[in-house]
């Protein structure tokens, strides 16, 4: 519900959750599945997120090796797993995360993995991938939220346009993106994955990889 307040509460009981049945996995390992005091079941989910975050961030700094910009793509990640997991649970792109994550992206980007003329490519980005999304949400008459539309601005302010060094991971991005478009295929919650997706695309070694 909150990163501050309220703290962590059991959703049976309300007890406040102390720090250390706080351990990711290993906490939901020790209890065995079950609220410390009212044995509530704890939804399987949370450690299989808790295992895939570790898994994105184990990726990341393999991709971008130990630097800044390592620092950077973990921000804009957990921004976007938060974003993926709300909007696939209720429909929703929260502005309380949206709007914080485009405060944060335009002064990040600099210290990114992308490099020159930041701030112009990251607003250019951001007003490319608002409007972009902008001019699908218009015409979808109710089958795109406005919650998408803020959710490319931020995917463009952290990915920044035009591409830098990684052109033809970009192009991919952009191909596969289009591909989507056209076959009007838009899976729930697949805004954050394809933010996601760009983000790592911005790496060199990603396009690589695969």
């Amino acid at each position: 519900q909150s990163i501050i307040s309220p703290p962590s509460h059991c959703p049976g009981c309300q007890r406040h959750i102390p720090p250390w049945d706080l351990v990711p996995l290993l906490s939901y390992l020790w209890l065995r599945g079950r609220c410390r005091h009212c044995r509530t079941t704890i939804p399987w989910r949370l450690p299989v997120v808790e295992v895939g975050t570790g898994v994105l961030f184990g990726l990341v700094a393999y991709l971008t090796g130990s630097s800044i910009a390592t620092l950077v793509v973990l921000v804009y990640a957990c921004f976007f797993v938060v974003i993926i997991f709300i909007d696939l649970d209720h429909r929703l792109i929260l502005n309380k995360i949206v709007f914080p994550g485009m405060v944060i992206a335009l002064p990040l980007f600099p210290f990114g993995p992308t490099g020159g003329e930041a701030y112009l490519r990251s607003a250019a980005g951001g007003l490319l991938g608002f409007g972009a999304i902008l001019i699908i949400y218009l015409p979808s008459r109710g089958g795109m939220g406005e919650g998408d539309v803020k959710l490319g601005a931020l995917a463009g302010l952290a990915t920044g346009f035009p591409p830098g060094d990684s052109d033809s991971a970009d192009e991919l991005y952009i191909r596969g993106r289009r591909g989507l478009l056209v076959d009007g295929i838009e899976a729930q919650g697949s805004q954050g994955c394809d933010a996601l997706w760009a983000l790592f695309c911005r790496q060199r070694h990603c396009f690589t990889l695969l």
